[in-house]
């Protein structure tokens, strides 16, 4: 772990170094200030990451630095476009602050977040045929999505949680549908009946159908939710 601190530390001091550096070359300018307030997140964010550390990654360190020192050298050779600079600082913070999830374990938390997502939105393609009918076309268009986001959720891409915060909405109605059909069909006994008639089954059969309909809806609107909640909170996470 001294290692890792020791790399992290460097950084620390190469990106004061390369505030310092900004302020003789740059006049001053709007960007200016937007530049020194990511260099200051990016130095706050590695320092809570020596504190809170958990797991050792020299290399992640090393190429945190990399790419630092990368900037610092051609901070001279960007000096005609401050704009290019700030973009190149902005993408610096974003791969720190994704860091800290892996050195502090809170990407343990985001990984399961998105299993259960996953398993929420999989509840939904179950339940889905029984409210609306099955259709190949339309599951597989909920599908198609689905797999452009577990690509970029490995990628550590944004683009992963922008797709399933557009999904989510379509689990939390569908599982929703289920929690309100299992309570209609116990307050209304005709429909277990029905059930019985269409499927020649036992009232027995028809009531476990329910709950199952229902506990399904359930697990997936807890699961939905649950997920929502954790991957917002956990948006630099992703790059």
């Amino acid at each position: 772990m001294a290692k890792t601190d020791e790399i992290l530390r460097d950084t620390i001091n190469m990106l004061k170094k390369m505030k310092s550096k900004i302020n003789n070359i740059f006049s001053p300018i709007p960007n200016l200030e937007k530049t020194y307030a990511l260099i200051d997140e990016s130095i706050n964010i590695i320092n809570d990451i020596i504190r809170k550390k958990k797991y050792d990654y020299p290399d992640l360190a090393s190429k945190i630095y990399e790419k630092t020192d990368e900037i610092n050298k051609n901070i001279f050779n960007i000096r005609k476009n401050p704009h290019l600079l700030l973009e190149e600082i902005k993408k610096l913070r974003k791969y720190i602050a994704a860091s800290y999830y892996d050195f502090t374990g809170e990407i343990d938390k985001v990984r399961k977040a998105y299993r259960e997502f996953i398993t929420a939105f999989t509840i939904t393609l179950i339940l889905l045929p029984i409210f609306f009918g099955f259709s190949i076309l339309f599951i597989g268009f909920l599908l198609f999505p689905l797999l452009i986001s577990i690509h970029a959720y490995r990628a550590r891409r944004k683009l992963g949680l922008i797709i399933s915060s557009a999904l989510i909405p379509i689990s939390l109605f569908i599982c929703f549908q289920a929690m309100l059909y299992m309570l209609y069909a116990f307050m209304d006994n005709g429909e277990i009946y029905r059930i019985v008639n269409a499927l020649n089954i036992s009232p027995l059969i028809a009531y476990i159908i329910v709950i199952v309909i229902g506990g399904l809806g359930t697990i997936g609107l807890i699961l939905s939710l649950k997920s929502f909640l954790t991957l917002y909170k956990s948006l630099d996470a992703f790059i």
